[in-house]
């Protein structure tokens, strides 16, 4: 149980995700080769290293004298845990570049407050910011209004000038440049872009399959079916206790690390829904925006949940369970009592070290009135996801952008040095090492790295500035860790494979994409997303429990989304897709 504890880190990792940092919306910004006349002014020369020249692009270290440079950054729990001041990759980047790094470390939780606070006060800043993959702590509209108030410089000539890593993303996500780029025409800060195609289908849902054969039932295939199971597994005693204990389904609040909730996978069967995450907008067969939290198929979904509640088929805490309560209910002490749960990995139900961890097999889409499918939620490059900004008060942007620049290539560009590899992953030898003849990656092609677990309690590439800062992880390179042991269970290559044979072939492209808005639609829409988020959310709750009446309450909850500003947000959004499509 140790290997597949160290190995579910990895993904628990890079997930919390996930599609966590994503880029908000912001606008559609022109040519991002337009450079205001701060940028000019702010760029320079190739001189702005402190009096010194800066090298060339693709010439190290980059100035003849060490530079300082003050780092601000929310590092996660385990680069701290192992001294970010004697991190291997840190380390690398110091010497490479001919820069002292002099790290201002802030707690994960405290991070957004606190990045707050400091552009508030304009004062006593860092050099750099440097912004780790551990959550969302700002967005692409706060960093554009950051930089044209004159708080973080614009890096456009710097990218001109000095830019190499940065094509590195652009070429993984094409649409990269475009998001990262504010309406003035500049771009103010360095991205991070992961391609993971397990994210294609986030919205996933386990059911245990032990139970269904100790019940001699078939996995359901319609929303008929699934009712008919959760009814035996609540009357069956397939946990076999003597207890009737079941709970059925169940789910959990933690959305960072369940990502799905009960309006993404089984609203499908009702209503074309990718959940809170995008405020229920999706395209409809006109590819046009609208609003799937207000049709008669999104009310006949809310009627199947209520039943499934009154009928003791729900966890009755669905709505309030913590990750930990959730779990708790499949390691009860007196058995098992989770049947299905909905949730972007399987340890959002179960720990690796619960001995029917490996019952819990995805589910397939079930059929239902609106047909069966799974919603794409697109490839989680598609955002700005800022993660290295210059501060205005910075005395070497050039030497800061060059360091960001740096840290962007894909870590296996350079098969020769695999220099790249000791920025992300740390020593070779110590936190990886390179393949071996014959070694193949989770989707079969020759591997491209393999790894090496140096802490169990973390399990990942604790040597290196893992998914820290901007740098550019493409799905060919996450699928190329080397499969040692094909029979292990390795849960980046049970994503991939439960993405590829359950969800895939029901994938259907109806999501809105991530796009850039106007500074004054961004204005527009920001408190109605707000809104329209808490009172949605609020809503599902109060309507599955029956607090609400989904009969003689739905006009008055239709009514309240109208006065939120529902139709101007699918109006906003739609005109700025339109607009997006032809670009």
């Amino acid at each position: 149980m140790k290997t597949v504890r160290v190995l579910l880190a990895i993904v628990l990792l890079a997930a919390s995700l996930s599609a966590c940092a994503g880029g908000s919306n912001s606008s559609q910004a022109g040519n991002s080769g337009s450079t205001s006349a701060a940028s000019a002014e702010a760029s320079g020369s190739s001189a702005d290293g402190g009096g010194q020249e800066v090298a060339p692009k693709g010439v190290f270290p980059v100035v003849s004298e060490p530079v300082a440079l003050r780092v601000w950054s929310n590092l996660p729990a385990e680069i701290v845990e192992h001294n970010i001041d004697e991190n291997y990759g840190a380390k690398f980047l110091e010497e490479k570049l001919g820069i002292d790094l002099v790290w201002e470390v802030v707690g994960v939780n405290d991070a957004k407050e606190k990045l707050r606070v400091i552009m508030a006060a304009n004062s006593d800043m860092p050099d750099v910011f440097m912004l780790a993959n551990t959550g969302a702590i700002v967005t692409s509209d706060q960093i554009f209004s950051y930089g044209q108030q004159g708080l973080i410089i614009p890096l456009n000539d710097y990218i001109a000038e000095y830019g190499e890593g940065i094509y590195d993303a652009y070429e993984v996500d094409p649409q990269k440049e475009k998001l990262i780029t504010a309406t003035d025409g500049n771009i103010y800060g360095l991205p991070w872009t992961i391609e993971a195609y397990h994210h294609r289908a986030n919205n996933k849902f386990y059911i245990n399959k032990a139970w269904l054969d100790k019940l001699e039932l078939a996995m359901p295939e319609t929303i008929d079916d699934f009712y008919n199971v959760l009814v035996a597994f609540r009357d069956g005693d397939p946990n076999g206790n003597g207890i009737k204990d079941e709970v059925p389904l169940s789910g959990s609040t933690a959305a960072m690390v369940t990502r799905s909730t009960l309006d993404c996978f089984l609203m499908n069967a009702f209503q074309y829904s990718t959940s809170w995450e995008r405020h229920w907008l999706y395209l409809n067969d006109q590819d046009e925006v609208a609003f799937g939290a207000t049709t008669e198929g999104w009310r006949d979904g809310l009627r199947f949940f209520r039943k499934l509640y009154d009928e003791g088929l729900m966890d009755k805490e669905i709505f309030v369970n913590t990750n930990d309560s959730l779990k708790a209910l499949s390691g009860a002490p007196d058995g098992n009592m989770l049947g299905s749960f909905i949730g972007m990995f399987p340890t959002a139900g179960a720990t690796p070290d619960n001995p029917e961890f490996l019952d819990y097999v995805p589910l397939a889409p079930l059929e239902g009135p609106a047909g069966r499918f799974a919603p794409d939620t697109r490839s989680i490059t598609a955002g700005a996801n800022f993660a290295f900004l210059i501060s205005s008060q910075c005395e070497n942007p050039a030497v800061a952008y060059r360091l960001g620049d740096y840290m962007m290539h894909i870590a296996t560009s350079d098969q020769e040095t695999y220099q790249y590899m000791d920025v992300r992953f740390g020593e070779e030898g110590v936190n990886w090492e390179r393949p071996q003849p014959g070694d193949v990656g989770l989707d079969g092609e020759p591997a491209l790295l393999r790894r090496i677990i140096v802490d169990p309690e973390y399990s990942t590439y604790t040597g290196g500035l893992y998914q820290v800062g901007p740098f550019t992880w493409p799905s060919y390179e996450r699928n190329g860790v080397a499969v040692e042991d094909p029979n292990a269970y390795d849960i980046e290559r049970v994503l991939y494979e439960d993405t590829l044979n359950v969800y895939e072939p029901y994938r259907v492209d109806h999501s809105v994409p991530v796009m850039n808005f106007t500074t004054e639609d961004t204005e527009a829409v920001t408190d109605i997303r707000v809104n329209v988020l808490n009172y949605g959310q609020e809503a599902l709750a109060m309507f599955v429990t029956g607090e609400w009446d989904i009969e003689t309450d739905w006009d008055k909850y239709v009514q309240t989304m109208e006065k939120y500003g529902v139709d101007t947000l699918v109006e906003i959004t739609n005109k700025t897709y339109q607009d997006w499509k032809t670009e």
